[in-house]
């Protein structure tokens, strides 16, 4: 059996790293610790852990590039909650074929899509 660890790493601009925190931590409740100076550690629920590492902002994907990088899903007990945080920090949708889901850019351009836990 193969199956998805509980672990992702991403890069991120280092004047990113404001939004990151109140995105990961406040609005969608992550535990974050800080090992490294560089280096935050957003824990899930469930045990997953993004791994955001700082780098020169010029370093990190450009904008144009976040669509075509790895997307992930986030399930959440309240879809419609979670939207209406995500608007008081200027995280709106983009438009996907898949209707049945939001799609979001987050902060550091991780893109990833809403769905509910039930």
């Amino acid at each position: 059996m193969t199956a998805v660890g509980k672990n992702m790493r991403i890069e991120v601009a280092s004047s990113r790293r404001p939004e990151m925190r109140r995105f990961y931590a406040e609005a969608l409740g992550c535990e974050l610790s800080s090992p490294m100076r560089d280096f935050d550690a957003f824990r899930f629920d469930d045990g997953f852990v993004l791994g955001a590492y700082y780098v020169e902002d010029d370093a990190a994907l450009s904008p144009q590039q976040w669509k075509r990088a790895p997307w992930i899903e986030l399930r959440v007990e309240d879809v419609d909650a979670i939207i209406e945080a995500l608007a008081t920090m200027h995280i709106t949708p983009f438009e996907y074929h898949d209707p049945r889901h939001r799609y979001f850019e987050g902060p550091g351009g991780l893109v990833f899509r809403l769905t509910g836990t039930s």
